[in-house]
């Protein structure tokens, strides 16, 4: 499984910086301090037996990366689009998204935790984000209108972002 993963990240052309994730390997200094304890390769998919990788529909939902030891970021072959699901609660009907449909929620994350502008920036322009600086200015700007501080707010404001850009998938 973890070579058919590997074969999907190149197959995909993603970008570099993904397959440095997978292999444990970030080239950049300062993007590793950033992203080393948080993304890695999806081992807890990996390391599970054949028939406890079937909930998670592996054959469809082709795992890439796991986010923070809880969420796993995978290729939905028959949308063609990226799904992330929590370990905990399995994939149930999960939106597909381009690539930087996925990694939207993940930038705020970033800038909610006070990542510096120019370390998003950075990150982002590794994993061929296109919209980084759009999304870091409306987060500045919702946060000075106080926009975002419930979760219905943030969900609003992820689903506008969401249809602004085209993000979603099917």
């Amino acid at each position: 499984m973890e070579k058919a993963s590997l074969e999907l990240i190149k197959a995909r052309k993603l970008p570099a910086l993904v397959l440095e994730i997978f292999n444990g390997n970030i080239s950049d200094p300062e993007i590793d301090e950033l992203m080393k304890y948080e993304y890695n390769k999806p081992d807890s998919i990996f390391e599970l037996s054949e028939e406890g990788r079937e909930i998670y529909h592996v054959e469809r939902f082709k795992p890439i990366l796991e986010f923070n030891s809880s969420q796993i970021l995978a290729y939905d072959v028959l949308r063609s689009g990226f799904i992330l699901y929590d370990l905990e609660l399995g994939i149930e009907n999960p939106h597909a998204y381009t690539w930087d449909g996925i990694w939207l929620d993940e930038v705020s994350f970033w800038w909610e935790n006070e990542w510096e502008d120019d370390e998003i920036r950075k990150v982002a322009k590794a994993l061929e984000l296109k919209y980084v600086d759009e999304i870091i200015e409306s987060l500045e700007q919702n946060d000075e209108e106080g926009t975002l501080s419930t979760f219905e707010e943030k969900d609003a404001w992820l689903n506008k972002m969401i249809n602004k850009y085209g993000l979603r998938v099917g």
